[in-house]
């Protein structure tokens, strides 16, 4: 009688039937690549914002530092400018990939303080605005973007004006202080 018993060394020479695989295998021709992006810069003022002399007036008034005509306007009831210290925009230089497109990131606002004989006053610039010289003219920068040239170690400059805010009682005395200006890459 057969049984289960005759069914075992059956199962195991079957189970030992070699199995061939191939070890390795080779492909030629693979390709590789990378695409190298130049670090965007931005260099140091060789102008820092500078909106001259004022004098308040009888109300609150502005002075504005045009980032195109590197000009000041100034709004308000008495307020004038004088002309013995300078006025210009901030003029940086951003560097990079040539024809790349970049935004110029600049705050919503600053403080310029000044301490004399002991009181400290402070003034407040906002409404910064960007400009770069495109060919031989200064163009406003369109919703604070920017093309650098389409040239080998692009430069491109960048000026950046704003807007002082000038009570009627402040306090006489030099104003400093800083911002931030920050371009990456779109």
């Amino acid at each position: 009688m057969r049984g289960p018993r005759n069914l075992i060394p059956a199962l195991l020479v079957l189970g030992s039937v070699p199995v061939f695989a191939q070890s390795s295998a080779t492909l030629s021709g693979v390709s590789a690549g990378v695409h190298i992006f130049v670090p965007i810069t931005l260099t140091a003022p060789t102008a820092t914002l500078q909106f001259g002399d004022v004098f308040p007036g009888t109300a609150s008034g502005t002075v504005t530092m045009s980032p195109v005509t590197n000009l000041r306007t100034f709004t308000g009831t008495g307020l004038t400018t004088g002309a013995i210290n300078p006025v210009s925009c901030a003029s940086l230089t951003v560097g990079g990939r040539r024809a790349a497109s970049f935004s110029v990131g600049l705050p919503s606002s600053a403080t310029l303080t000044s301490t004399q004989i002991g009181a400290t006053s402070s003034l407040t610039v906002n409404n910064f605005t960007g400009a770069t010289y495109i060919g031989s003219t200064w163009t406003a920068l369109a919703s604070g973007n920017g093309t650098l040239p389409d040239s080998v170690g692009a430069t491109i400059a960048l000026r950046v004006g704003g807007t002082l805010t000038v009570p009627a009682a402040t306090l006489d005395g030099d104003y400093n202080g800083s911002f931030l200006v920050t371009v990456t890459y779109n």
